[in-house]
């Protein structure tokens, strides 16, 4: 008959074991050390960004149905980004090289306050991505306002100087370098397995990592022509739950980069005395953030945004329903320290 263990020496028996097996999932438990480095003159990083977005749209007109519309847009930036001058950590002057610089933004059919093409007031004084394609621009911001000449130090276009300053810098300052992904962050020490729950302000540093999240400016009315503003306009939506998941590290150029899980969820209504909308959106990506510099080294996302509004518009009774796939990435293809190896 097999003998039994009193309870007491079982029980000693099960800690014991139970023991070193704590101790040692509190090792794997690794907590990574960001540091913020500003970059320095001399620093170059080549950055390849891509995106694409599918939609498609019903539309239903008092009880008749329309032919869906279908609409792809893509965008393709190469781009190479040299810093030439710092003060106090901050760039005062850069260098970009557009190598390519392609867009395509089709729309259903007519669409009200879209860009201009021909005829009225402003026409052609906005210029498009594709303006800047195989041009290089200086970037300075060491006086009152900046400035932006192309190679040889000349004068450029109001509206492709316009184009350029919207698209590398924001209240002043260069951020072609990337998001300050220190302040996305929020913290200087993650754990691997921690969970970062996002504000709106810090995700939309974030989205900006790579192409804008596109249709994801929900819950902002617009007053359109001949209507009434909504009721809600100007309101930021506030169901947003976004939040990045540290999941392990990987090797970039050399450079230990940390690899994020990125989720994002939002809905928002608008309504006015004529119309309502409702929308959703969800994404999913990973960014690579530098721990020792704080730099972004890669981003990827994709999602699915989808609409519907109901109402009336022009003496016609209206619904619709739309739905946007959309993709996007932006990596760094090469950096200094891989042309000196």
């Amino acid at each position: 008959m097999p003998r039994v263990l009193p309870p007491i020496i079982l029980a000693i028996f099960v800690v014991t074991c139970l023991a070193p097996l704590s101790a040692q999932e509190k090792k794997e438990t690794k907590t990574i050390t960001f540091t913020k480095k500003a970059p320095s003159a001399g620093d170059f990083f080549g950055f390849l960004s891509k995106s694409e977005s599918s939609s498609t749209r019903e539309v239903t007109r008092n009880g008749e149905i329309d032919e869906p519309r279908k609409s792809l847009a893509t965008t393709t930036i190469n781009r190479v980004v040299t810093i030439l001058a710092t003060k106090a950590g901050v760039v005062t002057k850069a260098r970009v090289i557009y190598k390519k610089a392609a867009q395509v933004r089709p729309s259903f059919g007519n669409r009200r306050g879209g860009r201009r093409r021909s005829g009225g007031e402003g026409a052609g004084q906005r210029a498009s991505l594709s303006d800047l394609d195989g041009l290089t621009f200086n970037l300075d911001f060491s006086g009152a306002a900046p400035k932006v000449t192309n190679e040889k130090g000349e004068a450029v276009s109001e509206s492709v100087a316009k184009l350029v300053l919207r698209r590398e810098s924001k209240d002043g300052k260069f951020t072609g370098w990337g998001p300050d992904m220190m302040t996305v962050l929020g913290k200087s020490k993650v754990a691997i397995g921690e969970t970062i729950t996002l504000d709106k302000k810090r995700f939309g540093l974030l989205a900006s990592a790579g192409q804008r999240f596109r249709g994801s400016r929900m819950g902002r009315g617009r007053r359109r022509r001949g209507g009434e503003a909504p009721t809600n306009a100007g309101k930021q939506p506030e169901t947003l739950k976004a939040s990045m998941i540290l999941r392990g590290t990987k090797t970039v150029f050399g450079v230990e980069c940390a690899e994020f899980e990125v989720l994002m969820e939002d809905q928002s209504s608008m309504e006015s005395e004529r119309m309502s909308r409702e929308s959703s959106a969800k994404k999913t990506g990973t960014v690579l953030i530098g721990i020792s510099n704080g730099w972004l080294y890669s981003s990827k996302f994709e999602g699915n945004n989808s609409s519907s509004m109901s109402g009336s518009r022009q003496d016609s009774d209206l619904e619709m329903e739309s739905t946007t796939i959309s993709k996007s990435s932006k990596q760094i293809t090469y950096a200094k320290k891989k042309l000196e190896q």
